[in-house]
């Protein structure tokens, strides 16, 4: 698969790893939760078991995300994630009702950075 290019400037230089965009995945803000879920847990997945990088930003372009629940899970505890929206453009909306739209599990160093709301 051919991954589009995040632009440099989307996070800072401390973030030197592994960049990947959810529309890559398959994520659109016309999609349904069902696709959304299914790309952005796959973009996810693929930043956090890359073998070759500590440091991963999963990006989000403008829009809004319908998504049910998204498991994070780091099998290595040297890991950085952020998770990135485009600066108040990019929002998720959670299906999810009364429990947690992403559940972290063993994840030390997460950052949820650029959206319009909390998530």
């Amino acid at each position: 698969m051919a991954l589009t290019k995040v632009k440099g400037s989307v996070w800072d230089s401390s973030d030197n790893g592994l960049a990947v965009n959810v529309k890559d995945f398959g994520a659109s803000p016309s999609a349904s939760a069902a696709v959304n879920t299914a790309a952005i847990q796959a973009a996810i997945d693929y930043v956090v078991n890359a073998p070759s990088t500590s440091n991963g930003v999963v990006y989000f372009p403008p829009g809004s995300y319908a998504v049910s629940k998204i498991t994070v899970t780091f099998e290595s505890l040297n890991k950085r994630l952020r998770l990135q929206g485009s600066h108040k453009r990019s929002e998720i909306i959670s299906s999810v009702v009364g429990d947690r739209t992403f559940d972290f599990i063993d994840a030390q160093d997460v950052a949820i950075s650029g959206w319009s709301a909390s998530i």
